[in-house]
């Protein structure tokens, strides 16, 4: 195969090139972004499917806020201005309600949405858009754009800041199209000087290049094939693909160097023989290598969120597009290239090193079981916790108006108590007591603040005829209060909605189970429900799967790898040393996560699974050449393997290292902690296979046969 592509490399490389523009095209037409909250949760999952039977009777909760800064309401200019920007809010297409504490003449409206929607202070008010809920995303990102035009182009410009879970969405995707386009081409230029400098070829660097972009190109094509879309996760995919291209190729590219500076042949069809020798003596362990990566990352595949599963799919799929790629686009671009004149490494340096390796074997054994412990420890503080806010930075509108919002107006994160039964039985006198009791829940909860309900309205209602107002109220529900109470027949619900700050994911959690406990002990009519529902319940759902995808994860991943080692060398010793030697830098990691107070959140929780996919690969490499050298004695053995391996390993380590660090430039956070958590990894199992590899594989028998002979005068006769 490789002496025909390398005769045939014109064409092949013409018809790549047409077939690279043809995906991009299907990707610029079928494929988008989005970061809505419902994508994170599965199909039929009991809580999203709560919250669309909460939607059917209530509408879209979900809301964008527009809120003022300090205005002089006293002002009858001020408050017509204030109701007209409401109307106008209301005509954009898309947005289906807006709520407003003025009146189209400026007086002030006394129903319990509106008088939540004064200031604190007095001197603030906030209008709520409610968007479609059957809009797409790109399409309520165009509805929060045309909302954030009328706040600039309102009376008030510059006094209105926009709020909400739409705004949040709209600003992520626009974060992940920040990523999609700028952290591929920030990988491959840092991977570009690593590369140069240890190859030293530019036909090199461009074959590799041009792989590591059809690998790319090729995955996002199969996700716009079957209509799945990007995310904050996903966009991370090219940028992956480029880095795991490197590490591959820098194998088989210098393994061609080293035979080709062997021969000293400058003829271009021993070349082209060099070229076909590469390419035999290292596809079996990059073939090894890529299965154990397309391991890594499809192990997300048994994660129940579409992100997380996407991620693991669609890169899966990039690594074998990533081997193929090096196996034909590099030789082909690269076969005629100059060859760099350096001479081999020297011999001596590695018999030496392995020597004292081999002598302090148990010193360095208990070191990294020190290193292991103390990891361990660290994994034991590792929390699971996200906070949407906090993948902003510091200074990003998002977080900045949101705390505004909340200071001065009510909490954004909602908690939907969702009462509903009988229009007969809601009208009783226990149906109403039960509704005071859900709405008195707003001040026992720790971080619920405050509660909008439509009980509200009977606040200043005598006693005695609040029971028949609330009976008219129930048979026929005002127009103000449509987001408050819903019938159908002879089935009615209302809503009281509990409203808390923004935190942590920890914190919503502990709300929703405080809520449904308290919830539980409500004395309801017969023939009614009270439910628990909203946007904060589904952050709790997707925040325990968040957790599953990383133990089942990881657990795939460590069994599957093991499984592929097992085969590929037929040995268990083999198998259990190298799963071992490469579980420690993951610990690693993940303890440092630990002690350093880094959580486990939509970015990181993937990191596991992914670096043992990742770090393995290199041990591999080390187990090939070990294998192949099994008739030496076994300090030589390691020497010769450590001579023929231990550059390409230590250059793709750095170039893995180097590939995910530049995701430390990245303004999500969780982008940033995902490159640096991976990187750190990479140089850890670097440490690992130079350290303890030897050391542990020292300890295996020496099985050499007889009259064996010594070590290779030619440093490739053992390969």
């Amino acid at each position: 195969m490789i002496e025909w592509l390398l005769r045939h490399r014109r064409g092949f490389l013409t018809a790549s090139g047409a077939l690279a523009v043809l995906l991009a095209l299907l990707i610029g037409l079928r494929l988008r972004i989005d970061n809505s909250p419902e994508i994170w949760l599965p199909r039929g999952d009991v809580e999203l499917e709560r919250y669309r039977d909460f939607q059917t009777r209530f509408g879209a909760d979900a809301i964008v806020a527009l809120a003022s800064r300090p205005l002089d309401l006293d002002s009858d200019v001020v408050r017509v201005a204030i109701a007209r920007v409401a109307q106008d809010l209301g005509r954009i297409e898309g947005v289906v309600s807006v709520a407003s504490p003025l009146a189209a003449d400026g007086a002030r409206r006394r129903d319990p949405l509106s008088v939540a929607l004064v200031g604190s202070d007095g001197d603030r008010v906030a209008l709520l858009a409610t968007l479609d809920h059957e809009l797409a995303a790109a399409r309520r990102a165009d509805v929060v754009d045309a909302i954030e035009r009328l706040a600039e182009q309102s009376p008030f410009q510059g006094r209105l800041g926009l709020v909400g879970t739409d705004v949040i969405t709209r600003d992520l995707d626009r974060g992940s199209q920040a990523s999609f386009g700028g952290l591929f081409p920030l990988v491959a230029l840092l991977l570009s000087g690593v590369v140069h400098r240890s190859l030293r070829s530019f036909p090199m660097l461009l074959g590799i290049l041009l792989a590591g972009s059809f690998a790319a190109l090729a995955a996002l094509a199969a996700m716009a094939l079957v209509g799945a879309s990007l995310n904050l996760l996903v966009v991370l995919m090219p940028a992956i693909l480029m880095v795991l291209t490197s590490a591959a190729a820098i194998h088989l590219c210098l393994r061609y160097l080293d035979l080709a500076r062997a021969s000293d042949s400058s003829d271009s069809e021993a070349r082209e023989q060099l070229w076909a020798r590469a390419w035999r003596e290292t596809l079996r362990p990059c073939v090894l290598t890529t299965a154990t990566t397309a391991v890594g990352f499809g192990s997300l595949c048994v994660s129940e969120l579409a992100p997380v599963r996407n991620l693991g799919l669609y890169t899966a799929f990039g690594a074998v597009c990533v081997l193929c790629g090096v196996f034909t686009i590099v030789p082909a671009v690269a076969a005629r290239a100059a060859i760099p004149r350096h001479g081999l490494p020297s011999r001596s340096g590695y018999e030496r090193y392995i020597g004292r390796v081999i002598r302090h074997r148990a010193a360095v054994v208990i070191l990294f079981g020190v290193l292991g412990v103390l990891a361990a420890l660290g994994v034991a503080r590792t929390r699971v916790e996200s906070s949407v806010l906090e993948f902003f930075g510091e200074d990003h509108p998002v977080p900045t108006a949101t705390r505004d919002f909340e200071e001065h107006f009510f909490g954004l994160t909602t908690y939907e108590l969702w009462l509903e039964g009988s229009v007969e039985a809601l009208a009783t006198p226990a149906a109403l007591a039960a509704v005071e009791q859900v709405r008195e829940l707003a001040r026992d909860g720790a971080w619920v603040t405050g509660a909008i309900a439509p009980l509200d309205v009977l606040d200043d209602v005598p006693t005695v005829v609040r029971g028949a107002l609330w009976q008219r109220l129930l048979s026929e529900p005002p127009a103000e209060l449509s987001r408050y109470l819903w019938r159908d027949g002879d089935r009615a619900a209302l809503r009281v909605t509990l409203t808390g700050p923004t935190k942590s994911s920890n914190r919503a959690y502990a709300t929703v189970v405080a809520l449904r406990e308290a919830c539980a002990q409500v004395a309801l009519p017969a023939d009614c429900t009270l439910r628990v529902s909203g946007a904060a319940p589904l952050l709790v759902r997707g925040q325990v799967l968040l957790l599953e995808t990383q133990i089942r994860s990881f657990a795939v991943a460590l069994g599957l790898i093991t499984l592929i080692v097992l085969v590929a060398f037929r040995s268990w010793r083999s198998a259990a040393l190298s799963v071992v030697a490469n579980a420690l830098p993951i610990a690693g990691t993940l303890g440092i996560m630990g002690w350093v107070g880094i959580p486990l959140d939509a970015g990181t929780v993937t990191v596991a699974g992914i670096a043992l996919g990742l770090v393995i690969d290199d041990t591999i490499h080390l187990l090939h050449g070990f294998a192949a050298r099994h008739a030496l004695p076994m300090q030589q053995r390691l020497a010769s393997t450590l001579w023929s391996v231990g550059r390409p390993v230590v250059v793709t380590s750095i170039a893995v290292a180097f590939g995910f660090g530049a995701f430390a430039f990245a303004s999500f956070r969780p982008t940033h902690y995902f490159g640096l958590l991976l990187a750190a990894t990479a140089t850890f199992a670097l440490i690992t296979d130079l350290l303890l590899v030897p050391a542990l594989f020292s300890w295996l028998p020496d099985n050499r046969p007889a009259g064996s002979p010594q070590f290779p005068r030619n440093p490739r006769e053992a390969s």
